[in-house]
């Protein structure tokens, strides 16, 4: 597991179709905001029905929807959500692998 960053940064963080799900990216702290989130598929994910998003506990899509970005083709999708954390919470990376046995990618998280 990466290192856990708490304050402004940013950090790469790797993931792969098999990975558990809802998959731990960042832990933001009360006052971040997160500026910018990079998606790049790097090993597109075979199959059908595999989705990506990027949000929190009961907000799966807050940062990053699945409409945008296309797990089967391999590319790089950014989103710029400006959302300023008021208390501490954990962005995680929603994987619904469909019939999917291969695919990866890296998150890249700048707040």
């Amino acid at each position: 597991m990466s290192e856990i960053i708490v304050g402004p940064s940013s950090e790469e963080i790797a993931f792969s179709w098999g990975d558990a799900t809802p998959r731990i990216i960042q832990e933001m702290v009360s006052g971040l905001t997160i500026n910018m989130i990079k998606l790049v598929i790097q090993t597109a994910f075979n199959g059908t029905g595999a989705t990506l998003s990027l949000g929190i506990i009961g907000t799966p899509e807050v940062f990053m929807a699945t409409t945008e970005n296309i797990p089967s083709v391999v590319g790089t999708y950014i989103v710029t959500p400006g959302y300023k954390f008021t208390s501490t919470n954990t962005v995680r990376l929603f994987i619904t692998p469909g019939s999917a046995s291969s695919g990866n990618g890296v998150i890249l998280i700048n707040f």
